[in-house]
């Protein structure tokens, strides 16, 4: 089969019978396929396999290419009858980020069809892996790579209305697998290539085996053996080299399309291609053109491998007979004669020639140049005069021509558009009748319709004027077209003979007067030629050359080495501009060095008359540095061209024009050139230009730049100082004197403060409107001039080494002058009442150049005298400070211009300055008088100042005055600056950590005086709830240094100021203060107030701790508590923090029962709280925290300093009294009694007293806190009583006391409450009473009702009638009551009170001590010492009880 198909490709049509043959069988086959048995049919449902069959089992078939093309076209043939592969590209096109399986299923099911190639079977694939597999020598291997490259280049039809699309190829590629066998195609490709290659280099040696084999074969044949022949099959075939490169090509142009991206672009434009890509096969294969490329098939290899089998097969069906290898020759092998012969006998057929024409003698066509003409001036003009106007007339009428042909077309252009128009037509038309509604209609005939439109229809007259310009047209372009005439040419050769003619005679000649005439004629010759050279001449290219060129030599070899025509060839210049292209060549300003500033004097109002190209084309000629270095040009002369320099700056303007700019460019470098040479003549005459044209707004701020970069101050920089450029600033010195830059500052200062003071708008608008473009170079310049006298005057004192000359006196004459120099600029002026400011706010950021120069110059003189100055002297930076505070930031000076002085001057290295006090006075002053911005710069300084060492300084060299007024004003100032947000802003802010820092200070030198000024301001401007701020928080760390500054932090050690404890309490009546405003503030946190309270109270409590002595301790303590105790009588009595205070007070006493604030805690409690509530709640605190503290012993003397203390108020007593019994304050009750009663002069009045301690006790509501307190009292009426009975007080009276008072004790000893309806019944609440004070209160109880046999009678002696005895009474004696004899057993019966368990041993001591006949009633004090002591031993107040 494989045989078969090549046989068919080498007959015509072959190929297409074969592949019709292979395609309808192929699709016999897939019928046949698609109809299998029952069982196929099972296996193929189970295995959901309905692939398309194939003819070829795997990947390819390399060894039958031949078969294998055929069967995979008829496989391509059926994928694309079925519209496979196009709804294939389609679905890819529509959905570009769908794969090659997804579209081929989505293609299987929109087409319904019932079997379809798996898609690693795809044509595309199948042709790429049989073009890799197939041998490289195959013939047929060009059109396997032609099928694959169709697939994969190939485009979709394009569709009406849609764009073109692009290929495809690559996205069959995008799997791991497909982008292998792509690269295997890149390979095989450059195999291919390189095969072929390789077979054309081996042409040669083929070519000699050949000659060999064919010599070898005639040998033989000469032997006549037959069976001897060589045969076909045994003879090797070689491709011709030409064939073989085209295939080298093909291969090569087939590797560039399968590497390119590019050619999937729908957008490619293929002509832009490299030929490499050949773009017309590139197109066929877009357009699916399928064409076989059987060019690149060799043929006759084809035809070899053929008549190979035909040989084989003959010599093994026919062994007898054999066919020879025999070459086709066009050589006629009968005639002899050579290839010469042959050609010579030809040529003897032909007439024999005719001979030569006859010579005849040609005219010249351009008459020779007379050379007796060349000499005389007038012949030779007149001569060349006729010539030229030859040229000049037919460039005009060239010119002429020009102008007549673009009439025509714009002629032919207005008449096209009329050619054609519009003309109403009317036409009647017929239309038939044709009813779709009824089978039979019924028409009477056609309808005629009239139709009128709008008919398309040519305008005669206006196509007939169109011919006619057309006709015109082509005779103008026949005459157009047809060569100039020989005159022309003629007249043009004569001139440039004439012209050469004269050059020889000016050259050859030694100097004499002919050649001197011929100098001047050629000079009057150029001239001539330049006036005959107008617009026509121009517009002729011929012409236009032609003049150029003569000009050009002309001038070259007349003009140019002549300076003697320097300046008429310049007013030629000027008179002609439009010549001046050709003659400003030859015009060398320079060679004429007596007429250079005559010459730019000429030249000056070129640009204002006629352009800055012609005034740029002439200037470039005048080199002024080479003019003044070489003529050396006396000073007026220089001085002149100065002058004219300047005009011509002046004449371009502040801005100039794009027309002026390259002439202003040549002016600023001669300006430059004549200001450097032999400085400083030029100096001051342009500096006075400078600041002349500036005022009047006529020179561009750039001039001012270039003389300053001739001074040298090009250095000078916005972001402050460097020290680094002192060596460069030392370098440029040489340019300017001490003399003169001295003097340069005073012209300067004066000129511009008379301007400023000149009229009222410079007085109150400045001079910045305007001298605005010009305040940059200014500033530049003013820097350079100040910073180089202060270096200047810097090395002059350190080499003088005068020990005469102060630096101090150096700085203030320096100062004067840098002040002087700035100050029309960026100093207001007083014009009282009002302040004329230096500049508007538009003009701030300009002011802020002035101003950044300023301040780097004083930082320029605070650098330089560094190490010359003393630290503690006036430097740079206070003579600053000092001129900003009196006079930059006077009262009325706006907003703007002051943000400027402190946005620049904050750069300043204020680290290093030491205020004195006038600056420190200053500063004060500047934050009492002038705005917030001057007071947040001031804030900037004062953080960076070391006050550290100042305040050390004073400390050590200062007297005490002055040291205290310095702390004075420094805590002035950090109170102040606390309460700028700006500049505390975070605890990382510098004022932040002064602050802190300043709370180390020496504040023992400050007086209470200065403490209680700042304390007033900081009340008045703070905020209040800064007290309530954590201590480490920014608002709340001046609070800090208020506590430092008073006193609080000191050590005993300490030298204290005498006036510490009145600076103590000012802080603590400050804190108080803002305690109380802050209560009044909404949604304010009640819990710091206690925080702040306790932290005060305990701050109050060290520092009393620390005065030595106690006298002035108490002193102290009482004052400093009374103020923090006031607070309670100003917080707000609306809400709940007064409450929260009490709370937090409590607290404090609380958790320090040692605390020595304890007693004028309750000392100014009594005196200095208005509420009694919060009085006595305060004062039975203190109490309790006192004999809690194992301070208070058993002696009397513990309470007489309670005594001492406390003091009932007298108007509010009875108030009181009821506060601290509701409150169970019982302690401060039981001091009041105490008080009392040595007060009392009679038993009445102590009765009094203890009535009122009755009816205390059974108003009293204790808890299990307070119960213990009440034994004092009960032990206080005990007393008493029996003081009325031993002094004589009614016994009835005292008995009925008695006895009202031991039913309060019943009450108080129950287990369980009495009162009310549940009570009496016996189900009353628990008491919440401790069982050992209800034991004490049985006790108690019992005891009296023991010592009351009746209402009339109390034993008061031992063994007295009426005791409640175990043992039996007698008849007659006085017999205990039944209530005494109740309160024994109820007391027995505790024994055995499982609640009592504990109590055992005491109710048995309580049982014996009341039944014991010789315990009366004096006994009292025995019982409540022994039980108080045994049961509430921790309660220290009760030791008062004595026996």
């Amino acid at each position: 089969m494989d045989g078969l198909v090549k046989s068919a490709f080498s007959r015509k049509g072959g190929l297409e019978m074969t592949q019709l043959l292979v395609y309808t069988d192929y699709k016999r086959f897939i019928k046949d396929t698609k109809e299998p048995g029952m069982i196929s049919s099972l296996v193929s449902w189970i295995a959901s396999d309905n692939a398309l069959p194939s003819y070829i089992g795997g990947a390819s078939l390399p060894e039958f290419a031949w078969l294998a093309f055929q069967l995979l076209q008829a496989e391509e043939q059926y994928q694309q009858e079925t519209k496979l592969w196009s709804v294939m590209q389609m679905e890819m096109i529509v959905t570009p980020s769908m794969t090659t399986d997804q579209a081929l299923k989505k293609a299987v099911t929109n087409l319904k069809l019932k079997a379809a190639p798996l898609p690693q079977r795809l044509c595309i694939y199948r042709w790429a892996q049989q073009a890799v597999d197939t041998d490289l020598d195959h013939p047929l291997l060009p059109l396997i790579w032609q099928k694959f490259f169709h697939q994969y280049l190939g485009r979709l039809e394009p569709q009406a209305g849609l764009p073109e699309r692009g290929s495809l190829g690559e996205k069959f590629f995008g799997s791991f697998a497909n982008t292998t066998l792509l690269k295997s195609m890149k390979k095989r490709l450059e195999e291919a290539s390189d095969y072929n290659h390789k077979l054309v280099a081996e042409q040669g040696e083929h070519r000699s085996r050949r000659a060999k084999a064919q010599a070898a074969q005639k040998a033989e044949e000469s032997d006549g053996d037959a069976y001897d022949d060589i045969l076909l099959h045994d003879v090797d075939y070689s491709s011709h080299e030409e064939h073989l490169g085209q295939l080298v090509r093909l291969y090569h142009t087939l590797a560039f399309w399968i590497d390119e991206p590019r050619l999937h672009d729908p957008n490619l434009y293929l002509p832009a291609l490299p030929p490499q890509y050949d773009a017309e096969r590139l197109l066929r294969v877009f357009q699916n053109q399928k064409e076989p490329w059987v060019e690149f098939v060799d043929t006759g290899r084809v035809d070899y491998e053929l008549a190979q089998l035909v040989s084989k097969w003959v010599t093994e069906a026919c062994p007898k007979i054999s066919y020879r290898h025999r070459r086709n020759s066009m050589q006629n092998e009968n005639d002899p004669r050579s290839a010469t012969e042959r050609i010579l006998s030809r040529l003897r057929r032909y007439n024999h020639p005719k001979p030569p024409p006859p010579v005849v003698p040609n005219k010249a066509p351009v008459p020779d140049v007379n050379l007796q003409a060349l000499c005389d001036k007038q012949s030779l003009m007149y001569t060349l005069n006729a010539d030229l106007l030859t040229l000049v007339e037919y460039s005009k009428l060239f010119a002429a021509r020009v102008s007549q042909h673009v009439a025509v077309d714009c002629s032919y252009i207005e008449l096209l558009p009329d050619q054609y128009g519009n003309e109403p037509v009317e036409l009647e038309i017929d239309i038939p009748c044709k009813s779709f509604l009824s089978s039979s209609p019924r028409c009477t005939g056609p309808a005629r319709v009239a139709i009128r439109f709008q008919e398309k229809r040519r305008r005669e007259v206006t196509n007939h004027k169109i011919e006619e310009n057309r006709v015109e047209f082509k005779q103008i372009l026949i005459q157009s077209m047809m060569p100039p005439p020989q005159n022309i040419c003629a007249a043009a050769v004569h001139v440039e003979n004439a012209i050469t003619s004269l050059i020889k005679v000016a050259k050859s000649s030694e100097p004499s007067e002919s050649s001197s005439r011929a100098t001047d004629i050629g000079c009057s010759l150029f001239y001539h030629l330049s006036s005959m050279v107008g617009e026509e001449t121009k517009y002729y290219p011929p012409t236009r050359q032609f003049f150029s060129s003569c000009i050009e030599i002309l001038g070259q070899e007349f003009i140019r080495s002549n300076p003697a025509q320097a300046q008429p060839l310049l007013q030629a210049i000027l008179q002609t501009p439009s010549l001046a292209g050709l003659l400003s060549p030859n015009f060398l300003p320079n060679s004429c060095p007596q007429l250079f500033v005559t010459m730019y004097h000429d030249l000056i109002q070129t640009p204002r008359v006629q352009g800055g190209d012609i005034a740029f084309m002439l200037l470039t000629k005048f080199d002024v540095q080479t003019w003044l270095e070489s003529h050396r040009p006396v000073l007026s002369e220089r001085s002149a061209l100065c002058d004219m320099v300047g005009e011509g700056l002046c004449m371009c303007g502040v801005e100039p024009e794009d027309s002026m700019l390259m002439a202003f460019e040549i002016y600023r470098t001669h300006l430059k050139a004549l200001l450097k040479f032999q400085f400083p003549d030029h100096y001051g005459q342009i500096l006075k230009f400078l600041l002349k044209s500036s005022a009047a707004l006529t020179i561009s701020p750039l001039i001012w730049q270039d003389c300053l970069c001739c001074l040298g101050c090009d250095y000078v920089r916005q972001e402050g100082f460097i020290q680094s450029n002192v060596p460069v600033i030392s370098q440029t010195q040489a340019l300017l004197a001490m003399s003169h830059m001295t003097e340069t500052i005073e012209w300067m200062s004066t000129y511009f403060m008379r301007l400023r003071t000149s009229n009222s708008e410079y007085a109150s608008f400045g001079l910045y409107p305007t001298w605005k473009r010009y305040v940059p170079a200014l500033s530049v310049f003013f820097g350079f001039l100040t910073g180089s006298t202060i270096i200047k005057m810097v090395s002059e004192l350190t080499a003088s080494g005068d020990v005469h000359v102060q630096p101090q006196e150096v700085v203030m004459d320096l100062w004067r002058k840098i002040c002087s120099v700035f100050c029309p600029w960026i100093q207001p002026l007083d014009n009282h009442p009002e302040i004329l400011s230096p500049w508007v706010e538009n003009d701030s950021a300009v002011a802020s150049d002035m101003v950044s120069i300023f301040v780097e110059t004083v930082e320029c003189l605070y650098r330089q005298f560094e190490g010359i100055q003393p630290s503690y002297s006036t430097n740079a930076l206070g003579l600053l400070w000092t001129y900003y505070g009196s006079i930059l930031s006077k009262p009325g000076t706006p907003e703007h211009i002051l943000q400027v002085y402190s946005g620049r001057m904050a750069a300043l290295p204020w680290e290093n300055f030491y205020p004195d006090m006038s600056d420190i006075e200053l500063m004060i002053q500047v934050k009492a008088n002038c705005a917030r911005s001057c007071f947040q710069f001031l804030g900037l300084i004062f953080q960076a100042v070391p006050w550290i060492h100042i305040t050390q300084h004073y400390s050590t060299h200062k007297t005490q005055d002055e040291v205290s007024k310095l702390h004075f004003r420094l805590f002035q100032l950090l109170v102040q600056f606390s309460q700028e947000k700006s500049l505390m802003d975070g605890q990382i802010s510098p004022m932040y950590k002064l602050i802190q820092t300043a709370e180390t200070f020496q504040w023992q030198f400050l007086d209470a005086a200065s403490y209680d000024f700042v304390i007033e301001w900081f009340l008045h401007n703070v905020n209040p709830t800064c007290v309530l701020a954590q201590r480490t928080s920014t608002s709340a760390v001046v609070i800090g240094l208020l506590r430092a500054a008073a006193g609080f932090f000191s050590h005993p050690t300490d030298t204290l100021h005498r006036e510490t404890p009145h600076k103590r309490a000012s802080f603590v009546r400050c804190i108080v203060q803002l305690l109380s405003r802050s209560s009044h503030v909404k949604n304010v946190d009640l819990l710091s107030f206690g925080t702040a309270v306790i932290n005060l109270l305990s701050e109050v409590e060290s520092v009393t701790s620390s005065v030595p002595d106690p006298s002035s301790q108490r002193d102290e303590a009482n004052s400093l508590v009374m103020e923090v105790l006031n607070s309670l009588n100003n917080c707000n009595p609306q809400g709940k923090i007064s409450l929260e205070v009490v709370k937090s007070v409590c607290q404090w006493i609380e958790s320090s029962p040692s605390s020595i604030l304890l007693i004028p805690m309750i000392w100014a409690a009594c005196r200095v709280l208005a509420s009694v509530v919060f009085m006595a709640q305060i004062m039975e605190c203190c109490m309790d925290a006192y004999f809690n503290s194992g301070v208070a012993v058993n002696s009397d003397s513990d309470w007489s300093i309670l005594l001492a203390a406390i003091e009932v108020p007298e108007l509010t007593r009875e108030v009181f009294l009821s506060e601290c019994l509701r409150q169970g304050c019982y302690l401060v009750m039981y001091t009041y009694i105490l008080q009392q009663l040595p007060l009392c002069r009679a038993l009445h009045s102590e009765y009094t007293h203890l009535t009122m301690l009755v009816e205390w006790t059974s108003k009293a509501k204790p808890s299990s806190n307070n119960e213990a307190k009440l034994i004092l009292w009960w032990y206080k009426i005990l007393e008493l009583v029996l003081r009325q009975l031993e002094y004589g007080g009614d016994q009835a009276q005292v008995i009925r006391t008695l006895n009202n008072f031991v039913p309060v004790l019943n009450s108080l000893g129950e287990d369980k409450a009495s009162s009310g309806i549940l009570g009496a019944i016996g189900l009353g609440r628990k008491s919440q009473l401790s069982y050992r004070f209800r034991l004490i209160a049985r006790s108690l109880s019992a005891f009296l009702l023991a010592q009351l046999p009746n209402s009339t009678t109390i034993r008061l002696e031992p063994n007295a009638p009426g005791a409640v005895s175990r043992l039996q009474s007698l008849p007659g004696d006085l017999h205990p009551s039944a209530q005494a004899q109740q309160a024994l057993s109820n007391m027995e019966a505790l024994k055995n009170n499982k609640q009592y368990v504990s109590l055992k041993d005491h109710i048995a001591f309580a049982c014996y001590f009341i039944a014991d006949p010789g315990n009366s009633f004096k006994y009292f004090k025995v019982l409540l010492h022994q039980m108080s002591r045994t049961l509430f031993s921790e309660k220290k107040y009760l030791y008062i009880l004595k026996l």
